[in-house]
């Protein structure tokens, strides 16, 4: 009995230990976390449209690469007369740089956006000058400011995203600004009451001094057409644009193309082939620390505990960390900063500077990717970048065209790539899209609307369909849906 009861004791004595050894490892964890830096509080940036908060940080000294954002069309319409720069991207990048300022003042704190209407928006159209500025699809306007480094004196009242923008003057030639977004929401820029707002002489002469670029095509607002399809501040071009062949190639798909992968390339001979360790290099992984396999359908991937890359052979990536895991590339790496807490103005510039590490090896220099979409969701902001040719935006039947690239308060969270480069052909093209592309407006709207069995049409315009890669592709005129 006696020694049962040393037993019992032993075993207390060994529990209040064990005890005393987990509260006092537990105390010296939450005075010496793990790691050499204390833990810092990141709050979650406040911004369904991407507000700049509260910073008292200056900003890095990288900013937004501006080739990656453009207005895909800007209307000028001067004594009720419309000329587009639609296909155009000189001379729509030459209008951008001499309206910006305008654009850039509605959205200044000496005016306040409240929701409007279609019938405003509709006499707007009416007036005989004004001017259109048409984006790839709705951004957010303060998504619209970071892309133009304005980072403060935003405009009060109502935050919008913006399809298209009309700038046009107020009853006192005050320069005021209605927008839509692709859902047809309509709301109004106008100056505060006492505020001393810009006025822009908005008369058919100061309109018409723009038009001697070079460029311009006359055209119509469906407004004034019979084209009920099409939403009314659409401008239908009256004459076709003159766009050349062009060729759209992938290296990745290129890669799996080659005739030595299709006789049997090893993994070890297509991970050490320049194009898989370049790609590894953009997403700052060692092909030593991840595990590496080809799937069912062909995909090299690449996983470890806290990322996963996978190179398809249609010619996409996929890039993803696990969820509870640290990105690997990060905002203050991208931003060369020492700061660990960014706005969301700076994450468009960090955006920006990873396709910087795409261009050239994987993505043309001369290929037009201009940034689609913006939206945010649980912390993460994703970012969606579409190719154009000549404004003219290019869909590949393999895969999606597109870069989409999903960033936390930290760094690059997922990717999905495609990567390619666009270059002008120098052979003709007999396949079915010429002929296509040599129709009337009119015939292929009504061509488009049976394919589309009824669905409205949201917008019109030649577009690129590359069915091959490495093949001639002509452009047709066909609708461009919103991503939903």
């Amino acid at each position: 009995m006696k020694r049962l009861a040393e037993q019992i004791k032993t075993l207390i004595i060994a529990l209040l230990v064990f005890s005393m050894l987990f509260l006092w490892g537990k105390n010296m964890q939450l005075r010496f976390p793990s790691g050499n830096q204390a833990v810092e509080s990141h709050p979650v940036l406040d911004s369904d449209f991407w507000i700049f908060t509260d910073s008292t940080t200056p900003h890095t000294d990288i900013t937004v690469d501006k080739k990656y954002f453009s207005p895909i069309a800007i209307t000028l319409i001067t004594n009720s007369v419309a000329r587009t720069s639609a296909t155009n991207s000189t001379l729509t990048s030459r209008l951008w740089s001499g309206i910006d300022e305008l654009v850039l003042e509605v959205f200044s704190s000496a005016y306040e956006c409240k929701g409007s209407g279609l019938n405003e928006w509709n006499e707007v159209l009416l007036k005989s000058d004004f001017i259109l500025v048409d984006f790839p699809s709705s951004l957010p306007y303060m998504t619209l400011c970071a892309l133009e480094n304005k980072t403060s004196e935003f405009a009060s009242g109502e935050l919008c995203s913006i399809k298209t923008l009309a700038l046009y003057p107020d009853e006192n030639n005050v320069l005021s600004a209605l927008s839509i977004d692709s859902e047809q929401n309509v709301y109004a820029f106008r100056p505060i009451k006492d505020a001393s707002a810009m006025i822009y002489d908005f008369n058919s002469n100061n309109l018409t001094a723009y038009t001697v670029n070079k460029g311009f095509i006359p055209s119509t607002l469906a407004i004034n057409t019979s084209f009920e399809a099409l939403p009314k501040h659409h401008a239908v071009m009256t004459s076709a644009p003159t766009l050349e062949t062009i060729t759209v190639s992938n290296p990745i798909a290129s890669l799996f193309y080659e005739p030595s992968y299709a006789d049997g390339m090893s993994n070890s001979s297509l991970i050490s082939h320049p194009t898989v360790t370049g790609l590894l290099d953009v997403f700052e992984i060692n092909p030593a620390t991840v595990g590496v396999y080809t799937d069912a359908s062909a995909r090299l991937v690449f996983i470890n505990s806290d990322t996963r890359l996978v190179i398809d052979p249609s010619g996409s990536v996929e890039y993803a960390i696990s969820r509870d895991g640290t990105p690997q590339i990060l905002t203050s790496s991208l931003l060369e900063s020492d700061r660990t807490q960014f706005s969301s103005f700076e994450q468009v510039n960090a955006a920006t500077h990873f396709l910087n590490l795409l261009k050239g090896t994987f993505i043309g220099e001369k290929t037009e990717l201009i940034l689609d979409t913006v939206s945010r969701t649980s912390g993460k902001t994703e970012y969606v970048f579409s190719y154009f040719n000549q404004l003219c935006r290019i869909s590949c039947t393999q895969s999606e065209a597109s870069v989409r690239l999903v960033f936390d308060d930290m760094g690059l969270v997922e990717a999905t790539i495609t990567p390619l480069s666009v270059s002008l052909s120098t052979e003709s093209t007999n396949d079915r899209h010429s002929v296509v592309a040599s129709v009337t407006e009119s015939v292929a709207i009504i061509l488009s609307s049976i394919d589309k069995a009824g669905l409205p049409i949201d917008d019109f315009r030649p577009v690129y369909i590359c069915e091959t890669y490495d093949t001639p592709t002509a452009p047709v005129w066909a609708t461009v849906t919103e991503r939903t």
